[in-house]
């Protein structure tokens, strides 16, 4: 029930994502919880920020990661990591930096400050949406008369032609 509370009023139960900060008081609400309030990391929130910038130049996020890591950029873990591609992804789907806290897959509104505006984030998932079609792929693959027209009898998977030497088996 104290979570469900702390939701209703816009409060995150947990540690924040990368780009805030859990600060612990000593005062102690009704319920004797430690209370705990949360800020934006104004040094972490810059490599956000630009962690978004170099998605919407079409960066990947392996490549956001090595950028952020060269200047400068750790996780904000007790030993101070260097941040990791899947890290970087998962830093670029979260809605806590708009204003959404989702928990359990509920999304509730929170009141902290927001790092990204809402044009970005949403800018930044079209592109995290497209799929990439390697054209490269694609056209290196032959096609052959009578592809995919006879099946094996015993598993029923598809016999295809191929090419050795120059011929076509």
């Amino acid at each position: 029930r104290r979570i469900q509370q702390k939701l209703s009023i816009g409060e995150y139960p947990g540690k924040v994502p990368f780009g805030y900060k859990n600060i612990n008081t000593e005062k102690r609400d009704r319920h004797g919880d430690a209370i705990t309030s949360v800020v934006v990391d104004q040094e972490r929130a810059a490599y956000v920020r630009r962690a978004y910038e170099l998605r919407l130049e079409g960066l990947s996020s392996r490549s956001i990661a090595r950028i952020l890591n060269e200047e400068g950029a750790t996780s904000n873990t007790k030993h101070r990591r260097p941040l990791t591609s899947s890290s970087v992804d998962t830093m670029l789907k979260n809605k806590f930096y708009i204003g959404i806290m989702t928990l359990k897959g509920i999304e509730y509104p929170h009141k902290y400050e927001h790092i990204i505006s809402d044009a970005t984030f949403y800018a930044v998932q079209d592109i995290n949406g497209e799929k990439s079609h390697n054209k490269a792929q694609t056209e290196r693959k032959k096609t052959y008369a009578h592809s995919n027209l006879a099946r094996c009898a015993k598993c029923g998977g598809a016999m295809s032609s191929y090419e050795k030497k120059g011929h076509i088996l």
